[in-house]
């Protein structure tokens, strides 16, 4: 074999490799566009324990979410959870604000402390961070999230878990 059909064998594997790269980014991206919908119509309503002197008030934050100013209710919460750093509903808000502006591993960050802290929102926040996982081509830790969400999860869970299994 010559040294210009090595070359050509090599740059066709070389070629081969990335374009199954790129596959496997798109389709993960495909799975986590088609998925993510769904988990953003479970939102928690929001709820503080106390209205203290100073501290941001609910109809400012959900004036912002409801303006699509992301960034700007993500300071808000940022603010409520300094006054309340055990509330899981601002956590988790939080969360799904930073994934909503594209910071996913201060998402995943804030996920995992509410899956961790919170029997109200853990299989939320198991949702998510599979879905995240996915999104970032992680497809072992999505896979352990999955897993987990069936087993402590609910039928609607089980169901939710093995449909995103099977199309990973």
């Amino acid at each position: 074999m010559d040294r210009n059909s090595l070359i050509l064998i090599l740059g066709g594997i070389i070629l081969a490799l990335s374009a199954l790269t790129y596959y496997n980014s798109n389709y993960s991206q495909l799975i986590y566009n088609k998925y993510r919908g769904e988990v953003f119509m479970d939102l928690p309503p929001l709820r503080t324990r106390s209205f203290e002197p100073g501290q941001v008030r609910y109809v400012e934050l959900e004036n912002a979410l409801v303006d699509e100013n992301y960034g700007l209710a993500l300071e808000y919460l940022e603010t409520m959870i300094a006054n309340d750093s055990t509330n899981n509903t601002l956590r988790f808000y939080n969360a799904v604000l930073n994934e909503q502006l594209g910071q996913y591993l201060q998402a995943i960050d804030g996920y995992q402390i509410v899956r961790l802290n919170s029997d109200l929102f853990d299989r939320a926040a198991l949702r998510r961070l599979a879905l995240l996982y996915i999104k970032l081509n992680d497809r072992q830790r999505a896979q352990e999230m999955l897993s987990e969400l069936q087993e402590i999860g609910e039928k609607q869970d089980h169901t939710w878990a093995r449909k995103v299994l099977q199309e990973l």
